[in-house]
């Protein structure tokens, strides 16, 4: 497990704005600076530090996939052996497709997330995936997605009134 990295009031309100409320703006460490009362150079340390110590892994959009063209989806899981677990989450790593790939602790050991246009293009994917990283479909469970719940996974940083509800 990794340690914990310790996250002052400053960071914590500074992940909270990077999360739920990403200036767009010319000068967005700026914008976030004035915000939190700090300037936009120890804005920009910050999240250089949280980025090193591993807390911040991207900053980045996040993408409706429906609303792009993306309307199939499914979660699938692969029995692999162990000496090939790192070799075959290479392969479906590099999959466009994929946007979370997983070792689980289950029979089936790796899972793994997959969003393509359509399900004739999504059954030939994972086709190519088990020829590509040799894995038999006898060793695959595809568990397509029939109705979504959860639309949005948001962290809690702060407390309500500690200046990060804002966001």
């Amino acid at each position: 497990m990794m340690p914990l990295v310790a996250l002052d009031r400053t960071d914590r309100l500074l992940l909270q704005h990077l999360q739920d409320a990403f200036p767009l703006n010319r000068r967005p460490w700026g914008v976030l600076g004035e915000r939190l009362g700090i300037t936009e150079e120890e804005v920009l340390g910050r999240v250089q530090r949280l980025a090193r110590e591993g807390v911040v892994r991207s900053i980045g959009t996040v993408v409706e996939a429906r609303r792009v063209g993306l309307a199939a989806s499914t979660l699938v899981a692969l029995r692999v052996p162990e000496a090939r677990l790192l070799e075959v989450a290479s392969v479906i790593g590099e999959h466009p497709g994929v946007s979370h790939c997983y070792e689980r602790d289950h029979a089936f050991n790796l899972w793994f997330t997959l969003s393509l246009p359509d399900e004739a293009s999504m059954d030939r994917e994972i086709r190519r995936l088990l020829a590509r990283s040799r894995v038999p479909a006898t060793e695959m469970l595809n568990l397509p997605v029939l109705r979504r719940f959860k639309v949005d996974v948001r962290h809690r940083f702060t407390e309500p009134g500690d200046g990060g509800d804002r966001a």
